[in-house]
């Protein structure tokens, strides 16, 4: 899915890095409000982070995955609220029936260690051109180490300087260990600057 970018503008990209492997956490209670929280007992999930579930009974039956693993478009971004409960703020439960008590599982992909590491990004009108921007993690991007998030920010001269209307980005990170992984290439709309007339 393709970002949208305002030329001349500040904008902060957020970039989630998961591990293929995955946590499972029991599911106790799951409320028929709006938005829906979830009890998950020392979940240790970060915030912010995406979550699927399933075998879940009675009424929130509705959050369970169809598939295994889930698809994309099954996962949920999850609010934490404490080491024990998650908030679905995208979920409304209100006409649920109650929860069948002691059912279902909240899965996650583990967060990528993110301790120590470089990042560079790469913009390019097209995958094969040449580099348009390149950023450094000394001076625009910003490392949350341990939850699996990097977030990078582009200032306005460097989103004014880019003459295309849209573009490819892509990300390289070289973890503390020296392994190295990429963030997929992603589509950038850039929309004209806003301009106020005299």
């Amino acid at each position: 899915m393709a970002i949208k970018i305002r030329k001349g503008s500040t904008h902060k990209i957020q970039l989630r890095f998961e591990q293929k492997s995955v946590r499972y956490v029991a599911v106790s209670g799951v409320t028929s409000a709006a938005p829906v929280v979830i009890t998950a007992t020392g979940h240790e999930m970060p915030d912010g982070w995406r979550c699927a579930f399933s075998a879940i009974k009675g009424g929130p039956a509705a959050l369970n995955a169809a598939h295994k693993p889930p698809r994309d478009k099954e996962y949920f971004k999850g609010k934490v609220i404490d080491a024990n409960t998650i908030e679905l703020n995208s979920v409304n439960g209100k006409e649920w029936s109650a929860y069948t008590a002691a059912s279902g599982i909240l899965q996650f992909n583990l967060p990528v260690d993110l301790t120590n590491c470089t990042v560079m990004m790469q913009i390019r009108e097209l995958v094969d051109s040449p580099l348009y921007l390149v950023q450094k993690i000394e001076t625009d991007m910003e490392i949350v180490e341990e939850d699996g998030f990097i977030e990078i920010e582009l200032d306005p001269a460097d989103t004014a300087d880019l003459d295309v209307d849209s573009a490819v980005f892509d990300v390289v990170v070289t973890l503390g260990n020296g392994d190295v992984i990429y963030y997929p290439k992603t589509d950038i709309i850039f929309i004209p600057p806003v301009t106020h007339a005299d």
